[in-house]
């Protein structure tokens, strides 16, 4: 019985293995893809907001509404 016990074991960690081998690098890329989209909306946003004379709580507070907020919650 112990036999048998530890080849399933020995399947189910390989298996895992594999698993974490191929899917590894697609949630990293769609990490960083989404971080950097972030990045360039959350720059864009604040040139759009000081060009209009907006107040830096103003610019941080749409910041956080806007960019930041939905980018947290598509982490989840």
């Amino acid at each position: 019985m112990g036999h048998i016990a530890g080849y399933e074991a020995q399947k189910i960690h390989t298996a895992f293995l594999v698993s974490v081998k191929n899917n590894l690098g697609n949630y990293l890329r769609r990490a960083v893809n989404m971080l950097y989209r972030s990045n360039i909306e959350a720059l864009a946003k604040r040139i759009e907001l000081k060009a209009a004379g907006a107040s830096i709580d103003t610019i941080r507070d749409t910041l956080k509404a806007e960019v930041w907020g939905p980018a947290d919650k598509a982490k989840e």
